[in-house]
């Protein structure tokens, strides 16, 4: 402890037997000090921005529906990925056939909704919160035709490479001026992709070139 304080059970939730020199109205009064440690003050800040807080989230959601894109093409009938979700405002999570670009169907799926193949926020518990939290608005979803419902024969090309199925890319935290809606038709891209090679909605990505730690991913399906 420094100074008075006591970290005993009865001050457990006593901020000022935690932290000093003003750290301990910091939450009232949104200031707070770092400073050379003496024998009354031995607070450390770790200042946290948006970016450190929601990249790891963004990873591991991107994770949990590339989990359930494979779960969708290995159950369905057609051995097939989902279609995309682009309507006219491609914010309402439901798929649109014949279209291979544009967000991740987690609200209804086709050609088989995904309860049709038993993949259910029972089985899939991820399922809910990704809906909840509306994680397909900020992710690009590509298909290949080889994989869609029509099975044709182009795959998508990553790096120059052909043969891979799906794509997605995540886009990092959301910045200053990016809009909320409407961000599927391709004038938006820009606010949301970083590459011109990623944002164009055809069949050719390459990895992203940033290394910042809230940079674009590309994430695949072989």
């Amino acid at each position: 402890s420094v100074g008075t304080q006591i970290r005993s059970a009865a001050n457990q939730n006593n901020v000022a037997h935690y932290l000093e020199g003003g750290n301990e109205t910091g939450i009232a009064t949104s200031t707070f000090v770092n400073a050379a440690a003496t024998p009354t003050f031995n607070d450390r800040l770790l200042p946290l921005s948006g970016a450190d807080v929601m990249t790891p989230v963004e990873i591991r959601a991107v994770r949990e529906i590339l989990n359930l894109l494979w779960a969708y093409r290995s159950t369905s009938a057609c051995a097939c990925y989902p279609w995309v979700d682009r309507d006219d405002n491609g914010t309402d999570g439901r798929s649109n056939n014949n279209n291979y670009s544009g967000r991740v169907p987690l609200v209804s799926a086709s050609p088989h909704d995904w309860s049709d193949l038993g993949i259910t926020t029972g089985s899939y518990p991820a399922l809910a919160w990704l809906r909840t939290n509306r994680w397909w608005w900020v992710f690009l979803y590509t298909i290949a035709d080889t994989d869609s419902e029509n099975h044709g024969s182009e795959t998508l090309t990553v790096n120059g490479v052909p043969g891979t199925k799906v794509v997605i890319v995540t886009t990092g935290p959301a910045g200053a001026g990016r809009p909320v809606t409407n961000w599927i038709d391709s004038s938006y891209w820009s606010s949301y992709i970083e590459d011109w090679d990623n944002r164009d909605g055809g069949t050719s990505f390459y990895t992203p070139w940033s290394t910042d730690y809230a940079r674009d991913r590309l994430y695949t399906l072989f």
